[in-house]
């Protein structure tokens, strides 16, 4: 192997053992702080970086905000001790003014977009890519902010209702032809953020309108009323990565369902269709 193929892969094993090395938000602002202070450690930054942008939730991780117990902290408490004592000892003196996200930002967009021009398989080429890679992960999630989990109970996924798909579907599959579905609640506290929608190929793209209705009449007369409605492409990216045939629609406002209500789901999609029944 050569000298790049082996730094490459251990850049690889450190992404990939990062939820142990970096069980809490004040430990991965410690190593940044230290690596950010230190000269040449080009490809121990690279590796930071690109296990930051593997982080479920980025901004908290920089912020220091996170309020729960991390996986890796309840099962290697000892390991997170000793890790902790040890950061501490080498602290950066300044730290936090070191690594406020201003200064975190601007330390990136300096590695990202220095005139520096850098052999193509260099560490410096290395350390570049992972700071725009960090950089664009920073800001989808300025923009497009993910549902935080950590003022309110944690956001959970029903699994998927299919047992089988079936070749001959019995119902409407002409274009703009709509599905929905009905469901109601018998405890309060629920929020709906999202929708699973199962689509069985995963090359082909859908243009989609799903829209969120809510009963307010009686059984004699219905009357539904729109809470909330998105629009969008169905495309491969929005796959769920444990489910691979279920495509997750993020509502631009979560629901928050009333007891006993009846509410509705329907989905319009245009395109091709799967005869998997898309949409129920």
């Amino acid at each position: 192997l050569t000298r790049w193929a082996l730094l490459e892969e251990a850049v690889r094993t450190y992404v990939s053992c990062s939820r142990v090395l970096l069980p809490s938000s004040q430990l991965a602002v410690e190593r940044l702080a230290l690596l950010m202070s230190t000269p040449n450690r080009e490809w121990s930054l690279a590796a930071l970086l690109t296990a930051l942008c593997h982080q479920e939730y980025i901004l908290p991780v920089l912020l220091c905000s996170e309020r729960e117990v991390t996986p890796a902290l309840s099962a290697f408490p000892e390991l997170v001790h000793k890790m902790t004592e040890r950061a501490q000892k080498k602290g950066t003196g300044g730290k936090q003014r070191l690594t406020s996200l201003q200064n975190v930002l601007r330390f990136l967009f300096e590695i990202a977009f220095s005139q520096h021009n850098s052999e193509p398989r260099s560490s410096g080429a290395r350390l570049k890519s992972a700071a725009h890679t960090l950089i664009v992960a920073i800001a989808r999630e300025l923009v497009i902010p993910k549902d935080s989990t950590l003022d309110g109970p944690p956001i959970l996924q029903s699994p998927s209702r299919f047992r089988r798909t079936v070749a001959h579907p019995n119902w409407d599959m002409t274009r703009g032809a709509a599905d929905a579905i009905a469901l109601r609640v018998d405890i309060s506290g629920v929020i709906l953020h999202g929708i699973g929608v199962y689509c069985a190929h995963h090359g082909q793209q859908y243009n989609y309108v799903c829209e969120v209705l809510m009963n307010s009449g009686d059984a004699a007369h219905e009357q539904w009323n729109l809470l909330e409605k998105i629009s969008g492409i169905l495309s491969a990216n929005q796959f769920d990565t444990c489910q691979r045939e279920i495509a997750m629609l993020r509502l631009t406002k979560a629901v928050r369902l009333q007891s006993g209500v009846t509410y509705a789901i329907r989905l319009t999609v245009e395109g091709g269709k799967t005869f998997c029944g898309e949409g129920n």
